[in-house]
C-alpha cells in the first residue's frame, strides 16, 4: 500500500518502546537536556502492572532521581513474595521465598509523543509513515524486541517450563500456596482473600536467555526485557557522548558492564537450590538478587588502582550508604542522598584531620595541583561550567571544625562539606570513614553519575585522576 503522506523528524536519541526501561531512559537522558524522543506501539498508559516488583537498588537509583518520595507514598510494601514449580501435570508445586518491594508503576515525565512509524489513519483513511534520524536508538521494545531483529542480535539460553493456564487459576494458587507454605499466619491472610475478585493475573514463565549483544557499532542499544537488563546505565553514557563531553569508547563499557551481570543472573537463577526449598516459612535475600552487590569490572570507566585507599567504596560499585554530618549545622545526611544522578562526576575529598598541620599541608597540596589548567578539573570545564561536583569529607569535631579553614575550592558551597562525626544526641555517625577503609592520610574518591566507584587516588596524585578521565572525557573544542 503506497504511502501518500510521509514526515521527516531529527532528533538525539530515539527509544523504542515505553515500557518501564524506556521511560526510565528517557526520563534520565532528558534530566541531561538530551533532545530525546520515546514511541510505542500502545495508546494508552496500562490499567494493571506487569511485572511492577522493585528491588532495594532500583529504589536507590529512583531516588538518585527525585523519584523514590512518591514511589514510597504510593506503592504498596510487601516484604515476603512467594514463587512457584510449575509441576508435572501442568499445575504449580512448593514455592520457595524471597525478601521484596512491590510497587505501583511510576514515571517522572509522561509520553508527550505517541508515534507509529507506519500507521493507520482511520480519519483519514489511509496510512502515515514518519522518517525519524537519530544519533542513537535504544531498543526497550521488550521480550520480543523489533529492534534485536532487526540488528540480528539473537537470545541465547533456554526457556523455563510452562504451565498450562487452562488448567490452573489464581483459585488454585491460592490454595496451593496454604498447603505448601505451612505456616498458619500466612495462610489466615491468603484465605481472606475473595476467591472471585481478581481483575489480572499471569502466569511468568521463568526465561535464563541474555543477548548475545547489547549494542551495535555503539549506535544501537538494545535494553530491559529486550536484552535482560536496564536502562538508566546506557543513559548516562549515552547523554555525555551526545553534549560532547565524552568520547565514543565510553559506550563500549555499556554492554562489558551489564551483559556480564545479565549473565551472572542467568546462572543464579538456574541454580537447583532455589527450587528445592523445604516447606515452612522461609526466606531468601542476598546481594546479588537485591541489585546492591553488582560488581563491574576494570574499563575505561572503572580504574582498578589504590583500592587500599578506601577498602569499603569498591572500585566498580555502588557507593554504599553512611551518614555525615553537614558541618555547617550538624544536619546528618546520607551519603547517597548528596549523589543524584544530574549527570556529574562526584568528587568526594576525604581530607582527614584538616586542624593536623601536616595534613592541612597535604590538602592545601593537592588543591593546588588539582586547580592547575591542565588538571582533570580545569581541562573539561566548558563555558565556565564544571562537569565535576566536590564534596568534602573532614574528620574532627563539629564543636571544633572551622569550615572556613577549607581552601576555598573544597568549600565551594556551605552546604557542600561534611564532616565524620555523631549527631547532636550521640546517636549515630562518627564512623564513616572507618566504615568506608579510609585513613588518617585521606583520599579522592570519583563517583560516577550512575552513583558507582570510578577511580580512587591518594590526596599527593591528582595525575592519577587525570588520566582515569583521559581515557573517555573529551575535550571541548
Amino acid at each position: 500500500m503506497p504511502f501518500p503522506f510521509v514526515s521527516y523528524s531529527e532528533v538525539d536519541v530515539l527509544i523504542i518502546g515505553a515500557g518501564p526501561a524506556g521511560l526510565m531512559c528517557a526520563n534520565a537522558l532528558a534530566t541531561a537536556r538530551v533532545n530525546v524522543r520515546i514511541v510505542d506501539q500502545k495508546a494508552f498508559k496500562l490499567t494493571t502492572g506487569e511485572g511492577d516488583g522493585i528491588a532495594p537498588r532500583t529504589t536507590e537509583v529512583l531516588q538518585s532521581y527525585g523519584l523514590a518520595e512518591r514511589l514510597m507514598r504510593e506503592s504498596c510494601q510487601l516484604h515476603l513474595a512467594a514463587f512457584y514449580n510449575p509441576s508435572s501435570t501442568g499445575g504449580i508445586e512448593v514455592p520457595y521465598q524471597q525478601n521484596t518491594e512491590r510497587v505501583s508503576s511510576i514515571c517522572k515525565i509522561p509520553i508527550r509523543v505517541r508515534v507509529v512509524l507506519e500507521k493507520f489513519d482511520k480519519s483519514e483513511d489511509r496510512p502515515r509513515r514518519e522518517i525519524v534520524h537519530a544519533k542513537f536508538v535504544v531498543g526497550c521494545d521488550g521480550a520480543h524486541s523489533w529492534i534485536r531483529k532487526q540488528v540480528d542480535i539473537t537470545m541465547d539460553g533456554e526457556q523455563s517450563g510452562r504451565v498450562d493456564k487452562d488448567k490452573i487459576g489464581p483459585e488454585q494458587i491460592l490454595e496451593s500456596s496454604i498447603f505448601a507454605l505451612d505456616c498458619p499466619e500466612i495462610a489466615r491472610t491468603l484465605q481472606a482473600y475473595p476467591k472471585s475478585e481478581f481483575l489480572w493475573w499471569t502466569i511468568y514463565s521463568v526465561g535464563q536467555r541474555v543477548a548475545s549483544k547489547f549494542s551495535i557499532k555503539n549506535r544501537i542499544f538494545i535494553a530491559g526485557d529486550a536484552c535482560h537488563t536496564h536502562s538508566p546505565k546506557a543513559a548516562w553514557k549515552i547523554a555525555l557522548v551526545v553534549r560532547g563531553w565524552a568520547n565514543m569508547p565510553l559506550l563500549s563499557t555499556y554492554e562489558s558492564e551489564r551483559r556480564k551481570f545479565a549473565l551472572d543472573l542467568i546462572e543464579w537463577d538456574k541454580m537447583p537450590v532455589l527450587f528445592l526449598i523445604p516447606r515452612g516459612c522461609r526466606t531468601f535475600q542476598t546481594d546479588f538478587t537485591s541489585g546492591i552487590g553488582i560488581h563491574y569490572q576494570p574499563s575505561v570507566a572503572v580504574n582498578d588502582r589504590n583500592q587500599e585507599l578506601a577498602s569499603g567504596l569498591v572500585l566498580g560499585k555502588r557507593v554504599p550508604p553512611c551518614k555525615f554530618m553537614r558541618a555547617a549545622d550538624a544536619w546528618p545526611f546520607e551519603l547517597q542522598d548528596l549523589l543524584p544522578s544530574d549527570f556529574l562526576f562526584k568528587l568526594l575529598v576525604f581530607t582527614g584531620d584538616f586542624s593536623d598541620p601536616l595534613q592541612q599541608a597535604r590538602v592545601e597540596s593537592m588543591v593546588k595541583n588539582i586547580q592547575k589548567p591542565k588538571s582533570f578539573l580545569n581541562r573539561y570545564a566548558t563555558h565556565g561550567s564544571s562537569r565535576f561536583d566536590i564534596i568534602t569529607i573532614s574528620k574532627g569535631r563539629k564543636e571544633t571544625f572551622n569550615i572556613f579553614r577549607l581552601p576555598t575550592l573544597l568549600r565551594s558551597h556551605w552546604s557542600k562539606v561534611f564532616i565524620d562525626d555523631t549527631d547532636p544526641t550521640g546517636s549515630f555517625g562518627g564512623e564513616g570513614y572507618s566504615y568506608y577503609g579510609v585513613g588518617a592520610e585521606g583520599a579522592l574518591v570519583v563517583v560516577r553519575p550512575d552513583g558507582y566507584v570510578g577511580a580512587i587516588a591518594p590526596l599527593d596524585h591528582v595525575e592519577d585522576l587525570d588520566a582515569y578521565f583521559a581515557s573517555f572525557m573529551k575535550i571541548p573544542a
